[in-house]
């Protein structure tokens, strides 16, 4: 949220939503987008590798659903205009697909453990603050096409 403030965002101009899990992810992004109070999305989510193929099937479908969301609008129907009836609305992947606990923290900015062995490592950026300026950026080009 940091981002969003000091980007001149009004905090009562952000609406945080929860879900379950990822997978809920793609649903919870079309029923925000459809109140069109909203100018983009930032889809939050972490995925950790187990020992099943869950994590494959998982991130491949919220990956493509939120794509779908984003390029077809709320009720599936492909966008007629910018920002009719919600579709258009640009959704930002926040999901991060790791093998580690600790590989989540670090790209959460949180841990400096960048590869998440407990070993210390290169710590990697809080991807959630880039998130929130590709936010900005995405939402300012569908208002403004030309920019």
């Amino acid at each position: 949220m940091a981002q969003l403030l000091e980007h001149g965002v009004n905090e009562g101009d952000i609406i945080l939503r929860d879900v379950p899990g990822c997978w809920e992810l793609p649903f919870a992004v079309q029923r925000l987008i459809s109140t069109n109070r909203v100018d983009a999305v930032i889809a939050i989510g972490v995925l950790i590798k187990g020992e099943t193929m869950h994590f494959e099937y998982i991130s491949a479908a919220v990956t493509q659903g939120l794509m779908q969301v984003q390029l077809q609008g709320p009720l599936g129907e492909a966008p007629e205009a910018p920002k009719s009836r919600g579709s258009g609305t640009p959704v930002v992947l926040g999901v991060l697909t790791v093998m580690t606990v600790g590989q989540a923290w670090a790209r959460a900015g949180v841990s400096s453990d960048g590869d998440g062995d407990g070993n210390g490592g290169a710590a990697h950026h809080n991807h959630g603050e880039e998130w929130g300026r590709v936010a900005i950026e995405v939402a300012m080009k569908q208002k403004n096409p030309d920019m």
